[in-house]
């Protein structure tokens, strides 16, 4: 559980790796953060990012996530790391039209 954030309205970057975070949530005031960096937790879903409209650098490599969604309103995003993920197809991508750097990798198991 991601807490005690809500009077930290300028931080621009938050790094919260390896921390066992299951979920984003309470990050709706952080309006002026362009870094996320989530990698190595043990999140499912990518969600709870619909406020962090300047977002430009979302990391979130080596977790659970099932699916790339919830970006809509992250137009902004010029780095998406969802490597070593269990992403089986790369969708909802399209409109991240900033998108330079865009890391995945497919593990499949037969």
């Amino acid at each position: 559980m991601i807490e005690n954030l809500g009077k930290l309205t300028k931080l621009t970057e938050l790094h919260l790796g390896k921390n066992k975070v299951t979920k984003l949530e309470n990050l709706d005031n952080l309006t002026d953060l362009n870094t996320l960096a989530m990698q190595s937790n043990r999140l499912t879903k990518l969600e709870g990012l619909s406020n962090l409209k300047k977002l430009e650098q979302l990391y979130v490599s080596h977790n659970g996530i099932e699916k790339i969604e919830g970006l809509e309103n992250n137009v902004l995003l010029e780095t998406l790391d969802v490597a070593c993920n269990r992403i089986q197809r790369i969708e909802n991508v399209k409109h991240l039209s900033n998108l330079a750097e865009f890391w995945v990798l497919f593990l499949r198991h037969t």
